[in-house]
């Protein structure tokens, strides 16, 4: 593998972890500069996916670990080629809409029918394609597009990098090959990516639960937001609750799975080669537990009723596991 693409991978990584941890912290990225800080990693993810793809059109090739690990797993656990056949084409759908969408929001910018005078309450009407996409106000519809176009380079470039082999992977499958990924459940940046959305979730948990509890009405201690001004409206780095809420509520269920699948790996090793393991997977409950009380504590009345939601859903769920196993 090339050093350009070893850099290329390396960066792809640093940025993906970046915007894990600065956007929540950001005040939610609902200002306007960190909005843009957003969509410019998302933009340099999407280049660096692109550069990543060239180069190995160029004749560089990047380990995939799905079709390793399911080698590594033997004949049982070798998914049937028609599945693989599906995934191909599930993943040309996504693609596809990807393009559609982003196409659409950039024809309605270009081709906008008006352009909103917020000052004064009015449009600036102005000549488009009738039969095209359009838009009444040029402005937002041009945000729009450069949201979703952050979007969807973080995206693509995520689940590359997810789908291909670490270093330290690939280094043993050099050394070993396939079989160094037997027993495997979970590759490594997948792994490290959960670690990281588990602390930093922890952390923004208990800096809520804490200005909860002394009852400050400054977001972070720091700034006085422009609307919902009362402590009680507010959460965390969250201006209204329910944001909160709803991170919380994505957050806590994604970080259970990642425990689960974690203690499942274990038992098919050794009690006394996986003792460290199992005391850091251990830390993941209490992570769960004060995550899972943060839609509650917020007072959010939807963010509640999701919450209940996702509790009788992941309990089922984990109930169903267990029985199969």
């Amino acid at each position: 593998m090339s050093k350009m693409y070893r850099i290329a991978d390396w960066l792809t990584e640093g940025l993906i972890y970046l915007a894990i941890l600065f956007g929540p912290w950001a005040f939610g990225t609902t200002q306007t500069w960190s909005i843009q800080v957003m969509n410019g990693v998302g933009l340099a993810l999407g280049l660096l996916w692109l550069v990543k793809i060239g180069l190995r059109a160029g004749g560089g090739q990047a380990l995939q670990w799905t079709t390793l690990a399911g080698a590594a797993g033997g004949k049982d656990h070798r998914a049937p080629e028609r599945w693989h056949a599906a995934e191909r084409r599930f993943t040309r759908l996504l693609a596809a809409g990807t393009i559609c969408i982003l196409l659409y929001c950039l024809v309605s910018a270009w081709n906008a029918r008006a352009i909103y005078q917020p000052d004064q309450w009015n449009f600036e009407y102005r000549p488009a394609i009738p039969w095209l996409p359009h838009s009444y106000d040029q402005a937002a519809s041009w945000a729009a597009f450069w949201k979703y176009l952050g979007l969807a380079g973080l995206f693509w470039a995520l689940r590359d990098c997810l789908l291909t082999l670490a270093p330290k992977e690939a280094a043993g499958v050099a050394r070993e090959g396939v079989s160094a990924l037997a027993g495997t459940r979970l590759p490594v940046r997948l792994r490290r990516l959960f670690w990281v959305l588990a602390i930093n979730g922890t952390a923004l948990a208990f800096q809520g639960l804490m200005q909860r509890a002394e009852g400050g009405d400054r977001l972070l201690w720091l700034i006085e937001p422009h609307i919902h001004k009362t402590a009680d409206s507010q959460f965390g780095p969250y201006a209204y609750r329910s944001n909160a809420a709803q991170y919380f509520n994505l957050l806590w269920p994604a970080v259970l799975g990642f425990w689960w699948a974690g203690v499942s790996s274990l038992r098919r090793r050794r009690a006394g080669a996986s003792s460290a393991r199992k005391n850091q997977l251990a830390v993941l409950l209490p992570c769960v537990l004060i995550m899972a009380i943060c839609p509650l504590v917020s007072a959010s009345r939807g963010g509640a009723i999701v919450l209940v939601g996702n509790l009788i859903m992941a309990g089922g769920i984990l109930t169903v596991a267990q029985w199969r196993k």
